[in-house]
């Protein structure tokens, strides 16, 4: 909350799944403007820059085992565990779906200062309400 007020429009974060093509030319435009569209568990767990893989593949190369829950737009199961469950193996998961959550912001947060007040709120608010990773 205290981002979205003082900062509006300048931070987006995805807790559920999309594919590669919802999320490839957005990065290359963030990344043409000073920006960066990147994993949300590894900016928040590792500190580090976490970027999807694009690179053509028969499995999901972002696999992280116990991390996402199966949907019907992520899982290559025919029928869904129910209740949901976390993906266990990488064959149970499409090849092109981005399992890790992201998190989006433009140039005036791409720095140190910028990605640690950034990171600081996430995880303040993921205290909260944990992101879903489905």
């Amino acid at each position: 909350e205290e981002v979205s007020k003082t900062q509006r429009g300048h931070l987006y974060i995805q807790d559920r799944g999309v594919s590669r093509w919802d999320t490839c030319a957005a990065e290359a435009c963030l990344n043409a403007f000073g920006g960066q569209l990147l994993k949300l568990t590894d900016f928040l767990e590792d500190e580090k820059d976490g970027y999807y893989t694009y690179l053509a593949s028969q499995t999901n190369l972002d696999f992280i085992p116990n991390t996402a829950n199966l949907t019907k737009y992520n899982s290559n199961l025919q029928d869904l565990p129910s209740p949901a469950q976390k993906a266990q193996d990488v064959c149970q998961v499409k090849a092109y779906s981005n399992l890790c959550g992201l998190v989006c912001f433009g140039k005036e947060f791409n720095t140190q200062e910028g990605r640690k007040y950034l990171r600081d709120a996430i995880r303040k608010a993921a205290a909260i309400n944990a992101p879903s990773l489905d």
